[in-house]
């Protein structure tokens, strides 16, 4: 599994599209709606794929198709049949004052229900600027405050890199608090219980890559842990 120090991130938005969404599209119809059956909280938008990408001397750079979340998880679901593609997305990798990092467990309405990793999610049209330039790390600071409640202002924003696990990039980022582990996390599981419809269901708190639990978290979740944690 490969994994960059990261120095910049240029990707933008392209107006190609994406062949497999369109040459399966019946298939795809089909299992999304056998998927939406199964978790009827699932959002069908627009999300971002790359799909023509470089990662060299620290510096990713690409262009991301727009096509339908169906589409995607019908991609996923299927073991990435088209390997020509990637879901690239950034990780907000919360680490407290002692020491420890905090990941999420997402919630059982989610597509990923019951796994455990950095604070992310998919890049989609608002992480889209002037240009066409798409803005991983400001992603990574929308997704924190939406899914924990902790605006990015209260971090330091640290050490970046970027981890390809099979036909996932992870653009990751440090961002450090001054509040230890369990302070941030009581104030993330505060959150949770007052969200009527939230995308975690709970935080872990990571001392050791031991602590994460395998089976339960991707291959790149595991790799920044050793990374951070050693």
């Amino acid at each position: 599994m490969l994994i960059e120090p990261l120095r910049a991130c240029h990707l933008t938005l392209s107006e190609a599209p994406w062949p497999f969404e369109r040459e399966r599209a019946i298939e795809i119809q089909a299992h999304w709606r056998a998927a939406v059956a199964d978790k009827p909280a699932m959002w069908n938008g627009r999300v971002l794929l790359l799909i023509d990408w470089t990662l060299e001397d620290g510096v990713l750079a690409g262009r991301c198709a727009d096509v339908a979340y169906s589409s995607y998880h019908a991609w996923k679901t299927w073991g990435f049949p088209d390997t020509s593609v990637v879901n690239c997305f950034g990780s907000a990798v919360i680490r407290s004052s002692d020491g420890a990092i905090l990941y999420g467990v997402m919630a059982s309405s989610t597509s990923n229900g019951g796994q455990i990793y950095p604070v992310a999610g998919m890049l989609d049209h608002s992480d889209v600027g002037e240009g066409g330039a798409i803005d991983v790390f400001a992603s990574i600071g929308r997704e924190l405050e939406e899914e924990t409640g902790i605006p990015v202002s209260e971090c330091r924003r640290g050490a970046r890199f970027a981890i390809r696990d099979g036909q996932l990039i992870s653009v990751a980022e440090i961002l450090d608090f001054d509040a230890t582990a369990e302070d941030l996390a009581r104030r993330v599981r505060a959150t949770i219980a007052a969200d009527p419809d939230p995308e975690l269901q709970d935080l872990v708190i990571i001392r050791k890559p031991a602590d994460l639990n395998m089976d339960r978290s991707f291959g790149f979740a595991h790799r920044i842990a050793e990374r951070i944690l050693g």
